[in-house]
């Protein structure tokens, strides 16, 4: 025969149901309050970390709440909520209960109660200083170490639920989700600060740019070039078309159509003016990507100021456009002169024979100046007797 339940024995399991009743209202709400706090958080770390901490003191009604994390050696609280105006948030982390929680490598929850009494009230300086009676704490892992501990305190006993140790260890996940955050912007933003680097020693303008001719740049370059500010591109008031000379328009359109029909890479050249009216000569090598339609979503490439260049291919043509002017200017005899043995009278390519001085003249750029020498003069003014 089954014993009846006494009176007492009904009230307090009524009681029990009622106090798992307000307890699963209240993980209810806490859990709400958590989903709202991790949907609204931005994107600084620090911040973050910080709304996290200080639910989790709202959450357990605590003393205080801190993220305390090993940082170059120190113990370093990151996130704190109603900490003391006098709380140091930088110290060596032996004899702290974080870093035991750290130590201890246990992805569980660690609680410590009645602290004035504990091994930690000689180790732990602030357990002391400030009246500390319990410790509730949760390491957070990251890259598979334990790195942090975020904890609640109390001046006062505390009993933490089942639910309490659940709650703790979601916002420590949550904190650790952070730091898995942090390190992917600390590492964009080394890879945009090596890539700034890379941009500015390029001996080129990078650029983005689209199908309506206007473009983004990457840093200040351009304007050395063209005397506009970077902000005027970058916030599409003016258009790479814009500058381009009206007569070189289509030629570098018609490089643009090709690309699309085979690689969609190209090189063309053509002339800007600068805003002080300077004519700069331009080679763009581009890369145009396409969406998943065959849409032309951006072009990736450079800019190459070539002035220089062109205008050392300009002297250059000019140079060789003079000598071979010069060239053509020149006549030259070559070969076998067909010459009289007594007149010494030279036939030419027509069968005509010519007095020597007019067949070279006409050939050559030289010209002539008549004397008489000693020997012939001998033979014709023999009477004059001048060279006795």
């Amino acid at each position: 025969m089954t014993k009846k339940p006494t009176y007492e024995a009904l009230e307090q399991r009524v009681w029990e149901l009622k106090k798992e009743a307000l307890e699963n209202k209240q993980t209810e709400h806490s859990l709400v309050k958590i989903n709202t706090c991790l949907l609204s958080l931005g994107r600084y770390f620090t911040e973050n970390v910080n709304r996290i901490t200080s639910l989790s003191g709202e959450l357990f009604g605590a003393t205080c709440a801190l993220y305390n994390r090993l940082d170059g050696g120190m113990l370093c609280s990151i996130g704190q909520w109603q900490t003391p105006p006098d709380y140091d948030p930088v110290d060596k982390p032996d004899g702290h209960i974080c870093y035991d929680v750290i130590q201890r490598g246990v992805d569980d929850v660690f609680i410590v109660q009645d602290l004035q009494n504990s091994i930690y009230a000689q180790s732990d300086p602030n357990v002391v200083t400030y009246s500390l009676e319990t410790y509730v704490g949760h390491p957070v892992k990251f890259n598979g170490q334990y790195i942090g501990s975020l904890c609640v305190v109390f001046q006062s006993d505390y009993f933490p639920s089942e639910k309490d140790k659940l709650i703790i260890g979601i916002l420590a996940s949550a904190i650790s989700e952070e730091e898995k955050s942090k390190q992917a912007e600390e590492a964009l933003h080394e890879s945009e600060e090596q890539y700034r680097l890379l941009v500015k020693n390029l001996p080129s303008v990078v650029y983005q740019g689209y199908k309506d001719w206007s473009v983004n740049f990457f840093d200040r370059k351009i304007e050395l070039l063209t005397g506009y500010n970077f902000d005027v591109f970058n916030s599409k008031q003016m258009k790479w078309s814009d500058i381009i000379f009206k007569e070189d328009i289509e030629t570098a359109r018609e490089s643009f159509i090709q690309a699309l029909k085979s690689d969609k890479s190209y090189v063309r050249e053509y002339r800007i003016k600068s805003k002080a009216g300077d004519l700069h000569w331009i080679q763009e090598r581009g890369q145009i990507v396409c969406d998943s339609k065959g849409e032309v979503e951006y072009v990736s490439g450079v800019f190459f100021d070539i002035t220089e260049r062109k205008k050392a291919e300009e002297e250059k043509e000019k140079l060789i456009s003079e000598l071979q002017t010069a060239l053509a200017e020149v006549k030259t005899l070559s070969g076998l002169l067909p010459i009289c043995a007594s007149c010494k009278k030279i036939r030419d390519d027509k069968g005509y024979w010519n007095q020597i001085e007019s067949y070279i003249q006409y050939r050559s750029e030289a010209e002539f100046s008549h004397g008489i020498c000693p020997d012939c003069f001998k033979t014709l003014y023999s009477d004059l007797d001048i060279y006795d």
